[in-house]
């Protein structure tokens, strides 16, 4: 720890020029301590918009926030990830790291596009977290039904072959 606060200190001023991509980000704010973390990203913030390409970068960056942190970039970029969702795997690493009171409009935007059958909806539910989960069942509670049926029949279906 006193060895890192040495080279902080020593290289603090050229952090933001070092700091180009998202792996950069990553590189240094991981060994860094969460006032040191608190400094960069407030000297960095209005370029990390910039550096982040997709979900996976999105992802990347906000594991490393403190939850005021990730609210303002998920501010800043909601409509972005409209176009960096472009999969499952991307929808559940996004919504994995926004907060709890943002997901809302990432279910409205998204789980329509994305979820089209049980075994969507069976992919979801195994990764999302206990606390997210029920945000999903009800922003899908009018195709819940549906998609019950569709798994019935398909239970029904591989009885009738066996």
């Amino acid at each position: 720890p006193e060895q890192r606060r040495v080279l902080y200190n020593k290289i603090k001023n050229d952090l933001k020029d070092m700091i180009q991509s998202v792996s950069d980000f990553e590189s240094v704010i991981q060994h860094l301590s969460p006032e040191q973390r608190t400094v960069l990203y407030d000297e960095i913030k209005n370029d990390l918009k910039d550096m982040i390409k997709s979900a996976s970068d999105f992802e990347s960056v906000m594991h490393h926030l403190s939850p005021e942190q990730r609210t303002v970039l998920y501010d800043e970029m909601k409509d972005d990830l409209k176009d960096m969702i472009k999969s499952a795997s991307d929808f559940v690493s996004v919504v994995g790291v926004v907060p709890l009171e943002q997901i809302n409009d990432l279910m409205i935007d998204h789980v329509p596009r994305i979820i089209h059958g049980i075994g969507e909806f069976d992919w979801f539910i195994q990764r999302l977290s206990a606390e997210r989960l029920p945000i999903l069942l009800y922003h899908m509670k009018d195709r819940l039904l549906t998609l019950l049926t569709q798994a019935m029949l398909c239970c029904i279906g591989c009885e009738i072959y066996h």
